[in-house]
């Protein structure tokens, strides 16, 4: 398996189990799916995207400030990486937080 695969997988995991309520395991894999991109690429797009989806769990549970800080981390991140549609996420995720 791939470092590409794994990290998606991780993160479809992680969306699954949020969208049960079980916010630990969320974001246990979330942070793996990271770790393992900050680990094998640059590529700030997938970055992004990992970071974004940290923030969609802390929003998810309720801890709007701490979403807020990932969310604009992400849009930072996919702005530079000229990712449109992170950019939207990014977005859509940094309004949620307020």
């Amino acid at each position: 398996m791939t470092w590409d695969s794994e990290s998606k997988i991780l993160g479809s995991m992680a969306a699954n189990y949020s969208a049960r309520g079980q916010y630990t395991e969320a974001l246990l894999l979330n942070e793996q799916s990271l770790e393992i991109i900050q680990t094998y690429t640059s590529d700030l797009a997938q970055e992004a995207r990992a970071i974004g989806a940290i923030g969609a769990t802390y929003g998810d549970m309720g801890e709007y400030p701490t979403a807020l800080g990932y969310a604009k981390q992400a849009l930072a991140l996919a702005t530079e990486s000229k990712s449109q549609p992170n950019v939207v996420l990014a977005l859509t995720n940094l309004g949620q937080s307020y």
